[in-house]
């Protein structure tokens, strides 16, 4: 009894001395959710006066619109609705109110503007662009508004479809950057479906390849064995050269490629030493050139340098 006495006064004088909760720390003080679904957790201590965590009871949670966004007793708050709601955190005699505010998009508005070698054709709800050969390209422009139809500054996904199921595998022929811009990779109708949450809007592209019925190119072109240079070509869309093309569909076809190579944007690679024919067509037109590949291949002439005529002893010119 007499060593049992002095352990309970420690007890006691323990008990006595344990800190008391002064302060109910809740963070974020406020939450802000822009898509149903979405979940935040709240981070909660209790400190005493001197801002040490004390030991406490479990919190009680409670939101007072549960259409807005409710709160699980682990502090998760989830959205479920456009609206407002206070969530109440009690704990050690305490209670912390966190506003919270639920946004949700309520329109995706497109802007669209052409780029290169396009046509706006309709500005409507849902924008068509006519895109005139491969590199042509438009912006959509997505901007996702509030019920105010003012500006969230939310993420916009961009994807591209091909409405034409009987085409099979055929691959969209249009490329779509983060922001929204539209660039031509081959010939078709497609779709672009831009979604930000529930908003969503829609535009249609068209790509058409135009019409090339005259080619230009060099007639003979010399390289050294493992070089590489670009065949350069004109397009024109008629037969007297006045109208020039750009985007068009070429094929090229090398009759030797262990001599030369030729890429599909007309890159070519040389390799041994001989000579090739060379095809350049489209749909309408062709022509051909020569490809000499010569390891003595001279040098392309360089421009002679200018030669000032003598003058006189007073500076005239001779005659």
């Amino acid at each position: 009894m007499r060593l049992l006495r002095p352990i309970l006064a420690l007890a006691l004088l323990a008990t006595g001395c344990k800190p008391k909760p002064a302060t109910l720390e809740v963070l974020p003080k406020e939450l802000r959710f822009t898509s149903t679904g979405d979940a935040q957790v709240l981070k909660v201590r209790v400190l005493d006066k001197e801002g040490n965590p004390v030991e406490h009871k479990p919190c009680v949670f409670l939101s007072t619109s549960t259409s807005a966004a409710d709160v699980r007793q682990d502090g998760t708050v989830i959205a479920n609705g456009s609206g407002s709601t206070d969530v109440r955190v009690s704990c050690a005699g305490m209670v912390v109110t966190v506003p919270t505010k639920v946004t949700l998009p309520a329109t995706l508005k497109l802007d669209p503007k052409c780029q290169v070698r396009c046509k706006l054709m309709s500005n409507g709800d849902e924008p068509i662009f006519k895109l005139e050969g491969f590199g042509a390209s438009a912006a959509l422009n997505g901007k996702v508004l509030d019920a105010s139809q003012q500006p969230m500054g939310l993420e916009i996904k961009y994807e591209a479809s091909d409405p034409d199921f009987r085409s099979g595998s055929r691959p969209v022929g249009i490329s779509l950057s983060k922001d929204g811009v539209i660039t031509a990779t081959g010939k078709g109708r497609f779709f672009v479906l831009a979604q930000s949450g529930p908003a969503l809007a829609k535009a249609t592209v068209e790509v058409d390849l135009p019409e090339v019925r005259l080619i230009r190119a060099p007639a003979t072109v010399v390289l050294k064995p493992g070089e590489q240079a670009p065949l350069k070509v004109q397009l024109f869309r008629d037969n007297k050269g006045r109208a020039p093309v750009e985007g068009a569909q070429i094929t090229y076809k090398s009759s030797d490629e262990a001599v030369v190579k030729v890429a599909d944007d007309g890159m070519l690679t040389a390799g041994k030493e001989g000579s090739s024919e060379l095809l350049v067509a489209s749909d309408q037109a062709f022509t051909q050139v020569q490809v000499v590949v010569n390891s003595r291949a001279a040098p392309p002439p360089k421009a002679p340098k200018a030669v000032a005529k003598p003058t006189g002893k007073k500076g005239k010119k001779r005659p």
